[in-house]
């Protein structure tokens, strides 16, 4: 690798390692939050268990029926973007765009990842969607935008600044 290129992976392992040790602790406690939700056993800590001995521990999760009804609420209220003007004269630029990503929404189905985003931001905090270019088709050189789930929202890391 030429000296340019070490430099920028360099500097890439910094602020990677920056944005792990500004976020480590919050991605945890968020992971935790979602494993109590979703977990079978996930709601015993394991020195309660082990205290036991092999006796039955029971768990009554009342957190996933919360969750189930604050996403049934949002499904009924479904967040979109909406661009705004400025002046009077963006207003109808602003409707063009509006459409424009309401067109792009409905055909890549933001709905599924605005849902999958917002389970996870209501569990533990994190939810994450991406938007991306893709190629139309592979023998074309015309991309679509695209909404897409973040499928493991602990596998993204934020900039600390």
């Amino acid at each position: 690798m030429a000296k340019k290129e070490q430099d920028i992976v360099k500097q890439a392992h910094k602020h990677f390692s920056e944005s792990v040790e500004v976020c480590n602790e919050s991605v945890l406690k968020a992971l935790e939050d979602v494993e109590f939700a979703f977990a079978e056993d996930g709601q015993w800590q394991e020195d309660l268990r082990k205290k036991r001995k092999g006796q039955p521990c029971y768990t009554y999760n009342k957190v996933a029926g919360v969750v189930d009804r604050v996403i049934g609420q949002m499904r009924q209220n479904r967040p979109r973007i909406k661009v705004v003007g400025v002046e009077d004269s963006d207003k109808e630029l602003a409707e063009i765009y509006t459409g424009l990503i309401k067109n792009i929404e409905n055909t890549s189905d933001a709905a599924q990842a605005y849902d999958w985003a917002f389970m996870y931001a209501v569990t533990g905090g994190y939810g994450v969607f991406r938007i991306i270019t893709d190629y139309s088709d592979p023998t074309s050189f015309d991309q679509e935008i695209k909404f897409v789930k973040g499928k493991n929202p602990f596998s993204y890391y934020y900039d600390p600044m």
